[in-house]
This record gives structure tokens, sequence and C-alpha cells, in this order.
């Protein structure tokens, strides 16, 4: 019976190609794909598309996307890959859901206008970044740019642009420019930061 669970899986994930490896977990980490199946995620794991990926509390999970866009999911993070197509010529689309909790994106060879990362208040548009994004219980996502530049369109309302440095809120249709920073979170922080830390090679 094991094995025949663990040949569909193998069947399962064959018909989804992976669109990304796992570089880092910390504390716990898990997907779920779209039929219910998956598990605990490990270092060097693959990610498949529709993957509901979660992380627990002080958990991080730490994703690289086939055209080297990098995911990090902090604590008490719930993110889909709702979408990816990507091959070498730099034509694609990777659109990604954050439904709760603290995640950060640092673009890869894809193109601004193809990358979208939507929060339950806002849908967000890269520039080739880095930015940071925490989703509140009530669906309030502020957003602040580390580098580069992104485009913010609350729910409802008109887009806007988010510079380097800068944050802002979404709730409600509005965006409010200079809003409060949420307190850094370690599951964000780089890989050799983490590691170091964790006195893990």
């Amino acid at each position: 019976m094991l094995l025949l669970a663990l040949s569909l899986m193998s069947a399962a994930e064959a018909a989804e190609p992976a669109v990304g490896n796992v570089d880092l977990i910390n504390v716990w980490s898990a997907r779920t794909g779209p039929d219910g199946r998956g598990g605990a995620l490990y270092e060097r794991d693959s990610v498949y598309f529709r993957d509901t990926l979660q992380t627990s509390r002080d958990g991080a999970l730490h994703i690289t996307f086939k055209d080297r866009t990098v995911l990090r999911l902090g604590s008490n993070a719930t993110a889909v890959v709702d979408e990816f197509v990507y091959d070498p010529s730099g034509n694609g689309r990777l659109t990604a859901s954050v439904s709760r909790g603290i995640a950060r994106f640092v673009s890869g060879r894809l193109k601004g206008d193809q990358v979208a990362i939507r929060t339950p208040s806002a849908t967000i548009g890269i520039r080739g970044t880095d930015f940071s994004v925490w989703v509140e219980e009530s669906g309030r996502t502020t957003v602040w740019v580390n580098d580069g530049a992104v485009t913010v369109t609350p729910q409802g309302g008109q887009a806007e642009v988010v510079n380097d440095g800068e944050t802002v809120a979404t709730s409600g249709g509005t965006l409010q420019r200079n809003a409060i920073r949420p307190n850094p979170d370690f599951g964000l922080e780089e890989p050799s930061i983490i590691r170091a830390r964790l006195g893990r090679p």
C-alpha cells in the first residue's frame, strides 16, 4: 500500500514539473499540492506549480525558482505558487499569493511585467527588485522595498510606485504612505546569516 501511494505521488509530480527547489528550512515547512498530497519539506526538495507552502512559528522556507527568483517565507506564513512558466529565452510568468505572514522576494530573470505577487488587499508588480511583504490576519498588507522599486495596487485602487527604502500599507482599497515597518523576521535573512546563527554548515 505504501509503495502504491509513493508511486502515485511520483506520477503526480512527474505530470507537474518542478518550478523551484528548497534552499533552506528552519524549524518546519510543508507543501500541499492541489490534490491534497504533500508533507514536510526538506532542503533540496522540489516545489511544484500550485503548491501551497507553509511555515511554522519562527520558521523559514527559502526557495529558488527556475528563473532565479528567490522567495523567502518567514514565521507563520502561507503562500501559493499560482502560476509559473519559464524558458531560458526569458519568456514566462510568475504569479504567487501570500495570504498570511511575512515573505521576501528577490527578482530573477523574469521581467517586471511578468511577475505579480497578490495578497488579500493588494497586487504587487516588480521592477527588478528586492522587497518584503507582511500580511496580517485582517488582510492588511505592508510592503517595504529593500532595493529597486515595485508597483502596489490596492484592491479597487490605483497603482502607485514604491521606491527603494519606502514602506506602504494597503487596506480597504487605499494606500498609506510612510507606513510603519513591521519588526524584522529572522526567516528573511540571507541563508549564510541564518546558518551561522544556528551553527549549521
